[in-house]
């Protein structure tokens, strides 16, 4: 449970720092997304049983973690292509 704990806020310690330091939207969402996965990651290293119970239960045909898997990596990838979306025609 203190390695989970550990875990956590490091994890928010690192959004925090990332957020404060980048400026723009996108890129701040993405390092967000990174931070969430790594700290999915993280928790299935851990493996609580009682975390594992809840990311492996399913959901119609799916089980939750690759719910929470596939929402982040949309995140990710959203907020990339957002950033090259806002680049000026020049940069590209």
């Amino acid at each position: 449970m203190v390695l989970t704990a550990v875990v956590l806020v490091l994890l928010l310690a690192a959004m925090y720092l990332a957020h404060s330091r980048i400026r723009s939207r996108p890129a701040a969402a993405a390092s967000a997304g990174v931070c969430f996965g790594v700290g999915v990651f993280a928790a299935e290293i851990i493996s609580l049983h009682a975390v594992d119970v809840f990311l492996y239960r399913t959901v119609g045909s799916l089980s939750v973690i690759s719910l929470v898997w596939l929402a982040t990596s949309a995140c990710i990838y959203t907020s990339a292509f957002v950033s090259t979306q806002s680049e000026t025609p020049s940069r590209r």
